[in-house]
Order: C-alpha cells, then structure tokens, then sequence
C-alpha cells in the first residue's frame, strides 16, 4: 500500500495528504544525497535532519509538525520511530501532574458505568483504557479472538507497541461476555470507520465523564484520556517494578517506561543514588 492510500484510508482531507506527499519528497531526497535508506535511518539520522531545519529558522511549532509527520510515515512503515522519546525543549511532557490515583480511577469507573449515554461498547473500551492501560489506538487493532475470558486475559497485537498478554478483571468479565455474544472470533472487537469517527467516539468518552464527574461533584483533575495509561503505568511501576511495567505497557524502551515514574519514586531513586552512586 503506497503511503497516499495509506493516509485516505486514516481519514486525512485531501489537502493533507499532498502536503504529507511533498514533505516526504524532501524527507527522501535529504537522505538519498547519504545514500541512505529511510527503513534503516537512526536516531542520530534524524537528529540531524532536524538539526539542519533548524538552522533554516523554521518555527518550533514547524518542528512539532515535522515530528508528527516523521511518526505518521513510521506508523506506515509499521517500524519503531527512533524518535520516538525525543522531546523538543520548550515541550515537555507533561503526563506526571496529569497522573490519577487509584482511588480516583475507580470512582471515575463507577462514573461512567452509570452514565446512560455510553453503551456497553463504550463501557467496555473504556475499562481496557483503564484496567489493562492500552493506548486508544490499540483498541482497534483488537479482535474478539485476543480474547481469553476462560483465563480471563487479554493479549494485545504488536502495532506501534509490544505485543503483551495482561490479566484481566473480574468486574469486566460479564460485560465483555455479552458485548461478544453472537460475534465470531475474527471478528473486531470495536468498528470504526475512519479517523473522524475514532476522534468524535473518544471525545464523546472523555466529554461524559467530565459532564458525570461534574454532575455527582467529584473533584478529580480528569483531561483527557490518555490520562488513564499514564497513571496505569505509574501504578505498574510502584506495584510491579519497572521491568515488568515496561512489558505491560508494550514500551520498546526502558527510558518510555521510566518517563512514567512518580515524583516520590524518582526522588527515592535520587536519593538512593547519593548513598550508592554505582546504582
């Protein structure tokens, strides 16, 4: 599949999609003038030509632009973008003051199981976000067949993470029974038709639990939904270890994992490192 098709098939306008076109005829010819290939480029290949824009005074916010672009043409290539952890300064993430306890992920789970505005679907995914910290993209990537409820488990594809099989938990079993009764096993577990309707769904999601969380006049600091694989992993890493966190989130990378840390736990390890400074 050329990277055209591939882009009108995510949904992107016309218009988009030429501007992508142009921008990896450069992105190609900068390479080509090294003789190298774009499957094979390194982080520091990448580095460089970013390094080179810069020195054309691009904006920043063009930069940010050229690191979305470079991550959807890797997404197309289905390969590990060696930029993957790199962060422009001035953009740092800011996933650790968004991070959810564990208390407050269960209270917005009984929040949006109450909501009659959400399906059962929608319930569903929504506590695969939660409990096993899938990212949203992930969720179509899954079949009813990754489906193990005799094991109660779930196993995720490899896409742009890992593949991983986590457990699942008692309290979504049933709902996952009768949302796959009657479907067979090839079949996608969630549909959707194109890149609008996966970003209209997911703002629908997030939009009702503000409006629930609102209404029973709970104060928990809920953004968005990415919020909940982050604090997923944070709790991994403070319960599990940071090895078995990094399987669970399907990091290809450690530094992904550790990124993911809270601040008591990274101040710990500070700490720690001042008395043993070869840990």
């Amino acid at each position: 599949m050329s990277f055209e098709k591939y882009l009108k098939e995510q949904g992107y306008k016309a218009t988009t999609v030429q501007r992508y076109l142009a921008w990896l005829k450069g992105f190609k010819l900068y390479f080509s003038i090294e003789n190298k290939q774009l499957n094979k480029l390194t982080y520091n290949d990448l580095l460089g030509y970013l390094n080179d824009k810069e020195q054309g005074n691009l904006k920043r916010s063009t930069l940010v632009l050229l690191l979305g672009r470079i991550k959807k043409y890797y997404q197309y290539l289905k390969l590990e973008n060696p930029l993957t952890d790199f962060k422009l300064k001035g953009y740092e993430s800011s996933h650790k003051a968004l991070t959810l306890t564990k208390d407050q992920l269960e209270q917005i789970i009984q929040v949006y199981r109450q909501n009659k505005r959400l399906n059962l679907g929608s319930k569903v995914a929504l506590s695969l976000l939660i409990y096993q910290g899938l990212s949203t993209h992930e969720l179509s990537l899954l079949s009813i067949h990754h489906l193990d409820l005799q094991r109660a488990e779930l196993n995720i594809p490899s896409n742009r993470l890992l593949e991983r099989t986590i457990a699942l938990e008692a309290c979504q079993i049933l709902d996952l029974l009768n949302f796959t009764q009657g479907k067979e096993p090839a079949n996608l577990l969630f549909h959707y038709r194109n890149t609008s309707q996966v970003q209209n769904r997911h703002y629908h999601w997030k939009n009702q639990i503000k409006v629930e969380l609102k209404k029973q006049g709970l104060p928990i600091p809920f953004n968005n939904l990415q919020q909940f694989r982050n604090s997923r992993i944070a709790h991994w890493i403070n319960e599990e270890g940071i090895l078995k966190a990094q399987y669970l989130a399907g990091h290809h990378r450690l530094s992904s994992t550790q990124q993911h840390q809270s601040e008591d736990h990274q101040a710990l390890r500070a700490a720690f490192e001042q008395v043993h400074p070869l840990f």
